[in-house]
């Protein structure tokens, strides 16, 4: 499924998503991409890609000109929750990508502790690669992923929150992680 350009993109959060598969979508999303939360099982996400480009070359809708592909990415690396996962008993992540994001990968806070294993997930171009301000015990496992930030708003590649109330308190696992940050190092962030 491809859809174009949507404000709140895929919504598995506002009602029980237990065993949810969510497979080969595409988007340019600008506010929310996918948001998962209410997972009491096994829920999966794999094969997802937000790139600016579903909006910049589709075809068909009523538009005076062509998107400035520009415009719609820094807007992105202002706004868009890319992969925003909350409450979820287990969680698999597969093969996920997103190309300007003020979030890429967002393991948001809510009551419920979480397995969460991410594998083979890219943000490019994004001004927080991956936040994590899920609740404390939640589990998370980063496996052969890429994390870079380019562009106007580079903030960091891991944040975790843990000011003013201690949020997350892991464990936070990576294996085989990529990163490119320019012109900085590794950028880490715990706040």
């Amino acid at each position: 499924v491809t859809v174009s350009n949507p404000y709140q993109g895929v919504d598995f959060a506002s009602n029980s998503s237990t065993g949810h598969r969510i497979s080969y979508l595409g988007a340019a999303p600008l506010k929310t991409g996918i948001s998962v939360a209410n997972n009491s099982g096994d829920g999966w996400i794999e094969n997802v890609m937000f790139n600016p480009h579903y909006w910049a070359r589709s075809n068909g809708y009523p538009q005076a000109e062509i998107p400035n592909i520009t415009t719609i990415w820094e807007h992105q690396q202002a706004n868009l929750e890319a992969f925003k996962i909350g409450s979820a008993t287990h969680e698999h992540i597969l093969g996920t990508f997103v190309f300007a994001a003020l979030k890429g990968m967002y393991l948001a806070p809510d009551d419920g502790n979480s397995t969460i294993d991410i594998h083979l997930h890219g943000t490019d171009a994004g001004s927080n690669a991956v936040y994590l301000d899920n609740s404390a015990g939640s589990k998370v496992n980063f496996i052969n992923t890429q994390l870079v930030l380019l562009g106007s708003s580079q903030i960091v590649i891991f944040s975790i929150r843990v000011f003013p109330l201690l949020i997350f308190r892991g464990p936070l696992y990576v294996w085989n992680c990529c990163r490119l940050t320019v012109p900085s190092p590794l950028k880490f962030s715990v706040g």
